[in-house]
């Protein structure tokens, strides 16, 4: 059930509307004459869309629309205008209006083609907050990560990077966002880097690489991973960066040779020393 608040000074006008509307099943329905009490009554409940009417005393349904924007609420907005009002359609859209209907024609069809916009503003704002929701988890988990990430488009220009990125370059991620990688990297990690991005535009698949790269707090062991991102098309438009630092893997096995090569070398002095006895 979505709750709506329609607001309109002609009494008769808000009964037809929300008969209509509540008639259809799925909504509930506030009504109000003024866009004053409006206000209050939004700051008192939360509506999932509102109905406004233009012309009305007092406040008008754009400057209805636009205290409300200037409040940063995204509430589902849709105005009702007289025919031939091109000019308030215009300043309601670029108010923040979702759309705009005509009043006049037969009631059941306007109010047909009215819950069609609800329904539809209300399923896009859905999403887009769910999506706004979904970024700001990624940026949480990323931020919270004991790795180094980043976000760059096809040209290696970075879009997004973590704390822990920057702080192992010495520098804050306001000071490598919008900066080509190859120009901020060490030589040898940027030319790694640039191949790991040719080739995942070729090949539309992700691509790990080992390597030991020089930081401003030392040489350590990294296992960059190069993730393709792809837009609605399929086409890779971005590429995520994963960096592990790997320096006490890479330590641990090298011991792990060492260690190994001796017994060798001492297995094979036994073995001398045995048959020469």
């Amino acid at each position: 059930m979505h709750s709506l608040l329609l607001v309109d000074n002609e009494p008769g006008f808000l009964d037809l509307g929300r008969i209509h509307l509540e008639k259809m099943g799925d909504f509930a329905v506030d009504t109000t004459l003024s866009a004053s009490q409006a206000l209050e009554m939004m700051e008192a409940a939360r509506y999932d869309a509102v109905i406004s009417d233009y012309q009305m005393a007092g406040t008008d349904g754009i400057a209805l629309l636009k205290t409300l924007r200037s409040w940063n609420d995204t509430t589902p907005f849709i105005l009702f205008t007289g025919k031939g009002r091109e000019e308030v359609v215009i300043e309601a859209l670029n108010a923040g209006a979702d759309f705009y209907i005509q009043k006049g024609g037969d009631p059941t069809a306007q109010f047909a083609e009215l819950a069609n916009m609800i329904r539809y503003a209300i399923s896009r704002r859905e999403a887009e907050e769910g999506l706004r929701e979904r970024a700001r988890l990624y940026q949480v988990l990323a931020e919270s990560s004991p790795d180094m990430i980043y976000l760059v488009d096809r040209d290696g220009v970075i879009l997004y990077v973590n704390q822990k990125a920057a702080q192992a370059f010495g520098v804050s991620p306001a000071d490598l966002i919008g900066q080509r990688t190859d120009r901020i990297l060490p030589p040898d990690m940027a030319r790694h880097y640039m191949e790991g991005i040719t080739r995942v535009l070729a090949t539309r698949e992700g691509r790990q690489i080992e390597m030991r790269e020089r930081f401003p707090g030392g040489a350590r062991w990294i296992c960059m991973r190069l993730v393709p991102v792809r837009d609605p098309e399929g086409e890779v438009a971005q590429i995520l960066g994963v960096l592990t630092d790997v320096t006490d893997r890479k330590r641990a096995e090298e011991a792990l040779r060492q260690a190994h090569h001796q017994l060798q070398l001492l297995t094979e002095i036994t073995a001398t020393i045995s048959s020469t006895a």
